[in-house]
C-alpha cells in the first residue's frame, strides 16, 4: 500500500482500516455462530466506535492484523466444534503469527481451550507451528550471513526479560516503609 501511494502515510492506514472493518465484518457475520443477529451486529457497531478501536486502527501497527487473526480464532473456538471453524482457527493463528511474535498469547489461549480435545491439536495447533517455524526458517536462511535470526531472537528476549523485571519491581528487592 505504501508504494501505491508513493511511500505516503495514507496507504498504510488504508490498509489498517480494511483491517479494523475486516474485524468488525467478522464480528458482524461469523459472530452469528454463537450470538443472534442483533447481539453479533451490536457488537460489531461497538468495535467500530470503541476509541482504542479507532486510535489503534488508524495508526500503522502489526499487531493490527492478530486483532483480526485472534477475532477468527476466538469465533472458530467457541460455540460447537466443527473440523471447519478448528481448521480455520488454526490458520487464523498461524496468520496472526506472521505479523508479530506476542500472538504466542493467542496460541496459548487456542492450546488451554483444545487441551481436552486431542484429536483437534494438529487442527487449531498445527498451523501456528508451521508457519511459526516455516518463517524462521526462511529468515535463517536469507539472513544466515549477517546472522541476522539469532540477533533479532537474543534481542527480542532481553527486551521481554527487562520489560518483566521494570514491570515486576525487581522481584527480589524488598520494599521498607516508614
Amino acid at each position: 500500500m505504501a508504494k501505491l501511494f508513493g511511500g505516503d502515510i495514507l496507504g498504510g492506514r488504508i490498509f489498517n482500516a480494511c483491517i479494523g472493518l475486516a474485524v468488525s465484518l467478522v464480528l458482524c457475520f461469523y459472530g452469528r455462530r454463537i450470538m443472534a443477529w442483533s447481539e453479533s451486529f451490536g457488537a460489531a457497531l461497538l468495535f467500530l466506535t470503541f476509541e482504542q478501536s479507532v486510535i489503534h486502527f488508524r495508526w500503522i501497527f502489526t499487531h493490527n492484523l492478530i486483532a483480526l487473526g485472534f477475532a477468527i480464532a476466538f469465533l472458530g473456538l467457541s460455540g460447537k466444534s466443527c473440523k471447519k471453524s478448528e481448521r480455520m482457527a488454526g490458520w487464523e493463528l498461524g496468520i496472526s503469527a506472521l505479523s508479530l511474535p506476542l500472538s504466542i498469547y493467542g496460541f496459548i489461549g487456542a492450546a488451554h481451550t483444545q487441551i481436552r480435545v486431542p484429536r483437534s491439536w494438529l487442527r487449531v495447533l498445527g498451523p501456528y507451528i508451521f508457519l511459526t517455524s516455516l518463517s524462521l526458517v526462511i529468515g535463517w536462511l536469507l539472513f544466515f550471513i549477517e546472522n541476522f535470526l539469532l540477533n533479532d531472537l537474543r534481542s527480542m528476549l532481553e527486551f521481554y526479560t527487562n520489560a518483566s523485571r521494570e514491570n515486576g519491581g525487581g522481584g527480589r528487592q524488598r520494599t521498607t516503609f516508614k
